[in-house]
């Protein structure tokens, strides 16, 4: 599947993980379970737009230069540090909510799940074979 065909899935997955939330705001038996929710959601809509900006990037100007190493190497270090952040916000927001001072912890009920961590291990080890190549296409630009 070529680049340029998957740039116009994330918009569409983007407003289809919003319309969900909306849906269940609206009609979903608890509304405060849905609003708890909300930081592990704009978690999800910045690693889906950053997502989107390095495939446009890439469809317009290929792989192998600077920009597109540094795309995928923001969107990596955003699932490794930033996806964690907005969990523990997310269970410190909980926590809060059940605050009983005898019990009060504040890590509460975190949870991070591996597959942020993995696949930004993997994207940044993808960026840094990105940049050797733009290094090495620069290269072989200038001896030409």
């Amino acid at each position: 599947m070529k680049a340029r065909s998957l740039t116009g899935v994330i918009p569409v997955l983007m407003v289809v993980v919003l319309l969900s939330t909306l849906s269940q705001l609206l009609h979903g038996p608890s509304r405060t379970e849905t609003l708890l929710n909300l930081p592990e959601l704009a978690a999800a809509l910045v690693a889906l737009f950053l997502a989107n900006q390095l495939l446009n990037h890439v469809t317009r100007t290929g792989f192998h230069n600077e920009e597109a190493a540094r795309r995928t190497r923001v969107l990596g270090l955003f699932l490794i540090f930033g996806w964690p952040l907005f969990t523990l916000m997310e269970s410190l927001i909980r926590t809060a909510r059940q605050v009983d001072a005898e019990t009060f912890s504040w890590f509460g009920s975190w949870h991070i799940g591996g597959w942020p961590f993995i696949g930004g291990v993997v994207l940044l080890v993808f960026s840094t074979a990105l940049r050797e190549s733009a290094e090495m296409a620069a290269e072989i630009e200038g001896t030409v």
